[in-house]
């Protein structure tokens, strides 16, 4: 436990509670990441499916 939180009187945060926050926020980032590329492709071919071209999909998607 640090000083500074001795002085404020506040426990240290539990390190197996933090450990798992930390593994469900990365799973849950990896889902939406999952997500993300899925819809951003399927995106892209329609698209492309469309007769848009490379350079105007990059721009308008933000790549």
């Amino acid at each position: 436990m640090s000083v500074k939180r001795q002085m404020l009187g506040r426990p240290a945060f539990p390190r197996e509670l933090a450990e798992r926050i930390a593994a469900k926020a990365d799973a849950m980032a990896r889902k939406f990441e999952e997500r993300a590329i899925e819809e951003m492709v399927s995106e892209a071919k329609r698209a492309l499916g469309r007769g848009e071209g490379e350079a105007q999909i990059i721009k308008e998607m933000g790549l």
